[in-house]
């Protein structure tokens, strides 16, 4: 019986070998540095997700209202004192316009201004006159104090809480509201729920 041997140059597995090197290396390479834009979230997820605990506050007309009754909605809220300086004027303001560019959607979305201090009855008239779908809610120092410390003490920030009554995300002050608004298609996309 006559074995075939056939010798290969060393060039040829030296190339062969670099060709699998480069098979296992470059997509390790990339993966390291290679950053998609577009993906993810704009804004800062809350991990794990915090469900709100209960608490008991009351509209301006002086209804109570629990905030589990909340649920069913993607809810944003907004911590400041009635008398909303500038930022608080713009961020209610960008969350208005949130909602209305939801078009379809926008009736899965409400959001809510939480009033830390009655300093202002007038500014706060003006702000509910402009804002008429915004949820306006007041309560006992006590129980602001304990639905405020639920969320963070960070002021200025927007809060996303789920149709579960679940928070779970937050935006930095001056947020953009594209941002915003991709995270909140996005989740309509996915969610059943609101």
């Amino acid at each position: 019986m006559i074995q075939r041997v056939t010798v290969k140059s060393e060039g040829s597995g030296k190339i062969q070998l670099l060709l699998i090197l480069a098979v296992i290396v470059v997509p390790m390479v990339i993966a390291f540095f290679w950053r998609p834009t577009g993906a993810g979230n704009y804004g800062e997820l809350v991990q794990p997700v915090r469900p709100i605990q209960d608490v008991v506050l009351q509209t301006l007309a002086g209804e109570s209202r629990a905030f589990s009754e909340l649920k069913g909605k993607w809810t944003l809220i907004y911590f400041a004192a009635a008398s909303c300086p500038p930022a608080c004027e713009q961020d209610l303001d960008k969350l208005r316009r949130i909602r209305l560019s939801l078009s379809e959607n926008a009736r899965r979305v409400q959001y809510a201004f939480v009033i830390t201090r009655m300093d202002d009855d007038d500014r706060l008239r003006v702000l509910t006159e402009r804002h008429p779908a915004m949820l306006a809610l007041t309560g006992t120092a006590d129980n602001i104090a304990a639905l405020e410390r639920q969320f963070t003490s960070a002021p200025e920030r927007i809060f996303l809480v789920d149709p579960l009554g679940n928070l779970m995300m937050s935006y930095p002050p001056n947020a953009e509201p594209r941002g915003i608004r991709s995270d909140l298609v996005r989740l309509l996309k996915v969610s059943r729920i609101g």
